[in-house]
């Protein structure tokens, strides 16, 4: 955040502030050998990416850019044909593992621990979503890319990854993809959102072909978002307006397609999506009377008013602000939302 302010109006100790944070990570990724951590956007390696691409055009920030593909590189594997990277279960925050499906030890499960009760806790060997899985990781590689590094390495890793999450849609005709899979388990449909399901997929594909060039990706990434387009609200999963997995969020996803792809199908689908959030507005509430949904997060009350970002009254707003204002929305580079083209011939070679 400092990184980014820093760039509108100069703050004097912004720069040895981040300078410090290069040195620590340069020394984590060169030091922590084996990988063991998270791949993800959320707490891992495609996170602290975004964080890297910002610094640019900094050699510090070049460093750091080439230390996370060598660890993209290191932790991925070959599956199918294309590329993934394995979710673990010691990944997951205690307050969400009460969540994960529970499977007698006597029963065959995916990944996981074995609990008190002797059951074990499942997590998905693979995760699909922007938030926590591959199409963030596209989503991080494509922005690599742009930033003009190690753009080989960058275009051969997604071309794997990307081949292999396209080789997952399913035949249902409302949603194309699964949020998580398990081995030898069927998947089904996710939600549709910005964390999990078609709309962050569909964004996060067509990052990556405006990224390298690839014509056939972005006609792929077309077809997935006006999948997400017409799927009607009742089978979305949207119970809230926040940026992750609500309406605001899906506003602004679907506002984003439009601006890169000018097909107004997404325009409608993003003014309906804005439309039913100030809907959702409660009068007499705090923080303009938007609620989130809290289950599966903390303790009770299920419905409260958050302040924050990801799932609060900060990111509707600057969603909200985003759909009325012709200044581009940098803020939700954060989000792997900034779709940026390369200067490079376009390609159509490569499915």
């Amino acid at each position: 955040m400092t990184e980014f302010l820093s760039r509108k109006r100069p703050i004097a100790w912004a720069n040895q502030l981040n300078a410090e944070i290069d040195n620590s990570l340069e020394s984590i990724l060169r030091d922590s050998a084996p990988w063991q951590g998270p791949y993800d956007l959320g707490d891992g390696l495609a996170g602290l990416t975004v964080y890297a691409v910002e610094r640019m055009p900094r050699p510090s920030a070049r460093r750091l850019l080439i230390g996370l593909l060598d660890r993209f590189e290191e932790t991925c594997e070959r599956r199918g044909g294309g590329i993934v990277w394995r979710s673990r279960a010691d990944w997951v925050v205690p307050r969400a593992r009460a969540r994960l499906t529970k499977v007698p030890t006597g029963q065959r499960a995916s990944t996981g621990r074995v609990g008190r009760t002797g059951y074990r806790l499942t997590y998905p060997d693979w995760n699909l979503g922007v938030a926590n899985g591959m199409a963030g990781v596209i989503g991080a590689l494509g922005a690599i890319h742009v930033a003009g590094v190690a753009t080989e390495r960058t275009r051969r890793l997604l071309e794997g990854v990307v081949q292999w999450l396209l080789g997952q849609k399913l035949g249902d005709s409302t949603s194309y993809f699964p949020g998580l899979i398990r081995e030898g388990e069927s998947p089904s449909p996710a939600r549709t959102a910005w964390c999990y399901g078609d709309p962050g997929v569909a964004s996060a594909i067509l990052m990556a072909a405006r990224a390298v060039g690839n014509a056939v990706w972005k006609r792929e990434a077309v077809r997935i978002g006006l999948c997400a387009a017409r799927r009607p609200a009742s089978q979305t999963g949207v119970v809230d307006a926040g940026l992750c997995h609500g309406s605001a969020g899906l506003g602004h996803v679907f506002h984003r397609l439009y601006r890169a792809t000018n097909e107004p199908r997404f325009g409608r689908a993003s003014r309906l999506w804005f439309t039913h959030t100030l809907a959702q507005r409660r009068s007499g509430r705090p923080l303009g009377g938007f609620l989130a949904w809290n289950e599966g997060y903390s303790r009770p009350p299920l419905w409260r008013s958050l302040p924050g970002f990801i799932r609060g009254v900060s990111g509707i707003t600057l969603a909200l602000l985003a759909a009325v204002d012709q200044t581009e929305p940098e803020w939700d580079r954060v989000m792997l939302l900034s779709i940026k083209e390369a200067k490079q011939e376009v390609r159509s070679d490569t499915v």
